[in-house]
């Protein structure tokens, strides 16, 4: 299992013991939202350490997310990481099975935030909050699809709470809140750093909107 901690300083512990046996503790889910732990002491790519996921599927991360679909992951969340919490909205009550026999060619696998220009901690305390709402989003502006040369911001007032990240075609954004409260979107050009709003807004709430086959749509004004 997993749990959310919040901490009032940097806190480190050392725990010994016997590794985690999957026979023994298997990683059972309901259908809907649960909370699972990485029982694995190596990074690992989540395509190749989950071995039966299900179109429409999520794992949410505190850094990102990544949604099953076509046949593999796809999302700003690309490893899996020892003594880390998920997410997982599985299709239905099931077992969780994990293969840890294959050995990824990039192995220890980096996160995606990692090989972006935009960091996204560069512009969002992403342990100021406790909940996020994972967006997966198209980008329309005089009906042209907008992709990479683009960067999108989620603001709540003038306080920047997401920082999204195009991958084929589509906007996949994190936004960091604890209620209730309106979203506000903007794009900006990263050549002439033109700032364009977008004309749909969200009410934060802690769940994914959207999907890589029905995208959320946003319009720029």
């Amino acid at each position: 299992k997993a749990y959310k901690v919040k901490s009032s300083q940097v806190m480190f512990r050392t725990t010994t013991g016997n590794l985690h046996s999957l026979n023994d503790n298997p990683v059972n889910v309901k259908k809907g939202w649960n909370w699972i732990s990485y029982p694995y002491s190596e990074e690992r790519s989540v395509n190749t350490v989950i071995s039966n996921p299900e179109e429409g599927e999520f794992l949410v991360a505190q850094e990102g997310f990544t949604e099953f679909t076509d046949g593999q992951w796809q999302g700003t969340l690309d490893v899996m990481k020892p003594s880390a919490g998920y997410l997982y909205k599985s299709a239905k009550d099931k077992t969780i099975v994990f293969d840890f026999s294959k050995i990824d060619n990039d192995s220890p696998a980096r996160s995606r935030y990692s090989d972006n220009s935009t960091n996204i901690s560069e512009y969002v305390d992403i342990r100021k909050y406790p909940h996020t709402m994972n967006i997966i989003a198209v980008i329309q502006k005089d009906e042209a699809t907008l992709e990479n040369g683009y960067d999108v911001y989620a603001m709540v007032d003038n306080e920047c709470r997401g920082v999204g990240k195009f991958i084929n075609g589509r906007c996949y954004l994190t936004v960091y809140g604890e209620q209730p409260e309106p979203v506000a979107f903007i794009v900006k050009n990263a050549i002439d750093n033109e700032v364009l709003k977008i004309s749909e807004s969200l009410l934060f709430q802690n769940d994914v909107i959207g999907s890589t086959r029905n995208p959320f749509k946003m319009t720029v004004l």
